[in-house]
């Protein structure tokens, strides 16, 4: 009988306690199916959030190289005009200094003249100035820092980049007449 009692008792309180037990397991369960759902989700989000970013950050730098490269071609061709029209402006002057004294000066004065004349083309603080190389790379003008090598040639003078610069700008101007370097 006691047995029995003690089986009575069992399955009667049993549910009491194994019902909650399991209700709790089960809410546990799904606490953490959600709670990982959610995680995953939230990576999920951050990728695809992290994914759109680099993607409009792409696309502006993308956008900014465009208008960069726009832009400097734009100042290129600004500066090369005005570069030019120096030039130009230089070459009228001396042709007209060289037209109204030929007749009535030597070659060597009216190169003097030309030269006073021109050495104040400066422009840019004086880092820009109009400066003469005859085809043998010699110094008709040159600027103030320069003075000294007037009369020398500077024939083999070699850029930063190693190139001979005179021999090229002597060149163009042999085939083409003028050019821009």
């Amino acid at each position: 009988m006691l047995k029995e009692k003690t089986f009575l008792n069992i399955i009667t309180y049993a549910p009491l306690v194994i019902i909650p037990i399991f209700f709790f397991l089960v809410s546990v369960l799904s606490y953490q199916i959600y709670l990982q759902s959610f995680e995953s989700s939230i990576k999920n989000l951050e990728k695809d959030l992290l994914n759109s970013e680099k993607k409009a950050v792409e696309d502006k730098v993308l956008n900014l190289t465009d208008i960069i490269i726009h832009k400097k071609s734009e100042i290129k061709d600004e500066l090369t005009s005005r570069v030019k029209n120096r030039v130009e402006t230089a070459y009228t002057i001396a042709e007209n200094i060289y037209n109204e004294y030929k007749d009535t000066k030597s070659e060597t004065e009216i190169k003097k003249i030309i030269n006073t004349t021109l050495k104040a083309f400066v422009w840019n603080d004086g880092e820009s100035f109009i400066w003469i190389i005859d085809y043998n790379g010699v110094f008709v003008l040159a600027p103030n820092y320069l003075k000294n090598l007037e009369g020398t040639s500077i024939i083999n003078f070699q850029d930063a980049n190693g190139k001979y610069i005179i021999q090229e700008e002597i060149a163009i101007c042999k085939e083409k007449g003028e050019g821009f370097l």
